[in-house]
Order: C-alpha cells, then structure tokens, then sequence
C-alpha cells in the first residue's frame, strides 16, 4: 500500500471518529434513521438517552484531540485564525474545536484572551 493512500485512509478515519462525536452531541428524534443506526451500535439506549459506550467514545475522541489541538495553537501562535488551527489539527467541525479547547481551558493548558488562544505550558 502507498504512503499516500495509507494517510489518506488515516485522515478518513479522523473524520468518521468526528463524524461520531457531533452525531452523539446532537439531538436526534426517536425515528431517526441516524438515531437508530446509533441505538443499534450501542449509542443510544431504549429511551434515547447517550450510553456509557457513547460516553467513553466522546471522552476518548476529545482525548486524543488535546494534543494535536494544543501543539496547533503553539505553532501558530496566539492570533491564529480557529480555521487555520482546525486544518492543523485535522478537525473540520467548530464545535469540536469547542469543546477541546474547553478542555484544555479547564486543565490549565490555555487561556482564552482577547478571542485569542494563549498556550500556558
């Protein structure tokens, strides 16, 4: 197999592991063809509540983003557009980007100042 298509197939995955991740956060009717996909991985429960698979996965996903998320915003720089941090960081949803950088926040890594992402470690 060639590098280019085994980064290919690597980036495809990032984006169906984000692809997971915003489904899960969004509102889904009972009915919903995306919602009963999701019920019959083991997502969502019979009530359409998240399960502690869901759960894990998210906590999991946004883990493994910190990282690469965190050494964007230190190679770009504190004004850095949050677009050019998302192509950096393989993230193409801004609620992702969201709800890393609000991690981050919380673990003392980042401060927000200004609209700008200050890197405190």
């Amino acid at each position: 197999m060639s590098r280019v298509l085994v980064v290919y197939l690597g980036v495809l995955l990032v984006d169906e592991k984000e692809k997971l991740y915003v489904d899960l956060m969004m509102d889904h009717m009972p009915e919903d063809c995306d919602a009963l996909g999701l019920k019959k991985l083991g997502y969502f429960n019979d009530q359409m509540k998240l399960t502690p698979k869901a759960y894990t996965f998210m906590e999991d996903f946004l883990a493994s983003k910190e990282k690469v998320v965190l050494a964007a915003i230190k190679e770009l720089g504190p004004g850095a557009r949050k677009s050019a941090i998302m192509q950096s960081a393989n993230i193409r949803q801004m609620g992702t980007l969201s709800d890393v950088v609000k991690r981050l926040e919380q673990a003392g890594k980042i401060k927000r100042e200004n609209g700008d992402f200050i890197p405190l470690v």
